[in-house]
């Protein structure tokens, strides 16, 4: 039986979104993790588990690596969503990727994809096991809100809870995959939705939100503080739903929420300057087995073309490309390349950009009233599309949007093929060069990094990038040689386009170096386009461009101590700041509630998480300058009513922090580290007298959070634990 097929369907049956799934490393290094095998990626062959989709999962417990049951960390929270044949989620750390397939109570997993991030050794620990439980399930159980995943032999490895067994008591915005109900317009106007499971919105614990509005499909980040709700959505796909789709309407209503309330079960998202509201109700989970896909009898041979005249196949042979960007298939640039050859038979081959992974498929082609019918072998099976040639000699593609382009191969790919940089964008600095400057070496401190896959330009090509050049340089005259380079202390990447449109592109400068640099001989006069990329996206690369003619300005040897030379200035301080101390003491005064009281012997204890934007250094301080960045507020305020010699306070943090203490006298007193081994802080206060004290926990770097316990205590040799720098 003739099978039509979209292209997207098409992409998928290929296993496109199996291919290379990226493994991203602290340190920047990308690895590629072997895709699937093409059937465990169809959709079609999979089968939806009763009561596993339509919910996120959040892990309970499990048996970790001396195979004890234990439970779940609750401040590293590990989660499962389920949808289509797909699994993801965050195993308390990274972010992961899988398959799964499902019939009766039977189910397994692919291979896992995650990212490689460090944390904590507990939260790494439940993160080990999470990934080896995953590779042993054989069976699941849904019942009473609580999944539990087994292995072959009947043990648990994993329990689930369902946020939606909780909602009737306290809803919640992270979780539930919510189902949009209606909008009501502040005109009394009102949109009803007869299909709500097409127009769904989730809320992940990592900040994420995913968007299906009909056929499209947009991700994003999103903050919530206090119901003010704020959401950052990328690109959204680009496919056409067809006639009473109200796809782009939800869309736009999303664009312009503000905020949002709960309304019994209900979640209520505010627009904009009182627009209206947009409902929505949590999709229940199934609770009866679900249908099961069917798939067409498989074919063992393929259908034969139509005979044709030799000159008609001849009119249409060739190479035809597409690059199918990250909007359409998760994360990743495709290239997808068609080979039509005059005999009849074609070639195709479906390449990860970022990875280099490639998968290879044969088949035949045919014509008929100028329509050209495809077919390819998947696992022995046919699988057909249909393709028209338009105007310009690229093929048009059956029901979708993407064209393929007619190659020409004495033209470079990246000048036939549309590529995710638009070189229209300004840089954000253009530098006039005249060889023989006696000012070279030329040195401008940037930032590298963005989100667009360089990898799509081609060649050695890669890391992720800003549409916006981060220098152009306009050079003139004539030298023997330019050098460009970029020096910092992490792994970035090099895109350089020269005077002629080529893209000349670096990752590493040797094998032991990890800093990029670029070499033209005899440097053509001309506009320069310079890019910085970073491994992963999103990522902020700072650190110097170096322009140069001279040859003895090498990344490999250079450093900016050697061009900036002076000896030390003793005795250095910073400047003291105009905020008077008695801002903290006030702080103090205004607190009506939670003062806890120091008893001798019994430790007071306090989950913080150091999040303040106040520069500490910015009390005029007598004698002293503080460091880290604080909240306007105390996060501990005690009483001390006895006598002791000593009071120690100290931060057990995940980062870098410092400690500020404000005494019942108005002194001040500030710690970055306990020593020189010990980036946790650590105050001692001698003869503390009575009366009420404030601790501020700081944290060096405002980019993230520092979280840890905070400890006050009147044992003597009471001390944090040690903490290296990273």
């Amino acid at each position: 039986m003739k099978h039509e097929l979209t292209f997207r369907r098409f992409l998928l049956m290929l296993g496109v979104l199996a291919l290379g799934i990226l493994i991203v490393g602290c340190g920047g290094q990308v690895q590629a993790q072997a895709p699937a095998a093409i059937a465990s990626t169809v959709p079609e062959l999979r089968s939806s588990g009763p009561g596993l989709e339509g919910v996120e999962w959040v892990l309970v417990s499990f048996r970790d690596e001396a195979g004890d049951m234990v439970d779940a960390l609750t401040d590293a929270p590990a989660t499962m969503t389920f949808e289509h044949g797909s699994v993801s989620g965050s195993a308390g750390c990274n972010r992961y990727f899988t398959s799964y397939q499902a019939q009766g109570d039977a189910i397994t997993f692919g291979e896992v994809a995650m990212t490689q991030m460090m944390c904590p050794e507990p939260v790494m620990a439940q993160e080990r096991a999470f990934s080896q439980a995953l590779a042993q399930v054989a069976r699941f159980e849904v019942q009473d809100g609580e999944l539990t995943l087994f292995d072959a032999s009947g043990v648990p490895m994993l329990v689930l809870a369902s946020p939606l067994e909780t909602a009737a008591i306290q809803p919640s915005l992270v979780g539930p995959v919510w189902q949009w109900q209606r909008t009501q317009f502040n005109n009394d106007t009102e949109i009803l939705i007869d299909d709500p499971s097409k127009y769904t919105i989730l809320f992940g614990n990592d900040g994420s939100v995913r968007v299906k509005a009909d056929c499209k499909t947009a991700a994003g980040n999103f903050t919530d503080e206090g119901g003010v709700l704020t959401m950052e959505l990328g690109p959204v796909t680009m496919q056409h739903c067809g006639e009473g789709s109200q796809a782009d309407e939800f869309l736009e209503e999303l664009s312009h929420v503000a905020g949002y309330v709960f309304d019994g079960q209900q979640l209520v998202l505010n627009m904009k300057m009182d627009g209206g509201n947009l409902y929505f109700l949590p999709a229940q989970p199934a609770t009866g087995p679900q249908p099961t896909a069917t798939t067409e009898p498989e074919s063992t041979a393929q259908p034969e073309p139509a005979p044709v005249p030799a000159d008609d196949l001849k009119a249409f042979a060739g190479e035809y490309k597409v690059i199918v960007p990250p909007a359409e298939v998760e994360d990743m640039i495709i290239v997808v390349t068609l080979n039509l050859l005059e005999d009849g038979t074609l070639q195709l081959e479906i390449e990860n950009l970022g990875t280099g992974e490639a998968e290879s498929y044969e088949g035949t082609w045919s014509v008929a009233d100028d329509i050209i019918t495809a077919s390819i072998d998947v696992d022995g099976k046919a699988e057909t599309f249909t393709m028209m040639m338009d105007e310009r000699g690229n093929l048009a593609i059956e029901g979708e949007d993407f064209v393929l382009t007619h190659i020409d191969q004495d033209i470079p790919l990246h000048k036939q093929l549309p590529i995710p940089v638009d070189l229209s964008q300004k840089a954000y600095v253009t530098l006039d060069i005249q060889a023989g400057n006696p000012l070279d070496p030329f040195i401008v401190s940037v930032n590298g990094g963005g989100t667009l896959n360089a990898a799509a330009l081609g060649g050695d090509c890669s890391g992720y990038v800003n549409i916006h050049p981060v220098a152009r340089i306009n050079w003139q005259g004539e030298a023997e040689m330019s050098r460009i380079f970029f020096y910092s202390d992490h792994d970035p990447t090099l895109i350089v386009q020269s005077p002629d449109g080529e893209f000349h592109c670096n990752d590493d400068a040797n094998v032991l170096l990890l800093d990029p640099s670029v070499t033209f001989e005899n440097p053509a006069p001309g506009t320069y386009n310079i890019w910085v990329g970073s491994y992963y996206p999103n990522q902020l690369i700072p650190g110097v461009l170096v322009v140069t003619t001279r040859e003895d300005v090498r990344v490999e040897t250079f450093t900016l101590d050697g061009l900036i030379k002076r000896g030390p200035i003793p005795d250095v301080t910073r400047a003291p700041g105009g905020r008077a101390p008695q801002e903290l003491v006030d702080a103090i005064k205004a607190l009506k509630k939670d003062v806890k009281t120091l008893k001798p012997g019994k430790p007071l204890t306090k989950r913080v998480t150091a999040d303040g934007d106040i520069p500490a250094f910015e009390f005029n301080i007598e004698g002293q300058i503080c460091n880290g960045f604080i909240k306007g507020t105390p996060d501990l305020a005690f009483d001390w009513k006895e006598k002791t010699d000593q009071l120690r306070v100290f931060f057990e943090g995940d980062a870098d922090s410092t400690l500020l203490v404000v005494t019942p006298d108005g002194q001040v007193l500030c710690n970055d580290d306990a020593s020189a081994e010990n980036i946790n802080p650590l105050i001692t206060i001698q003869a503390p007298g009575s009366g009420r004290y404030a601790v501020f926990v700081g944290r060096v770097h405002t980019d993230d959070p520092v979280k840890g316990k905070l400890t006050v205590t009147d044992i003597p040799d009471a001390e944090p634990k040690v903490q290296t720098k990273p």
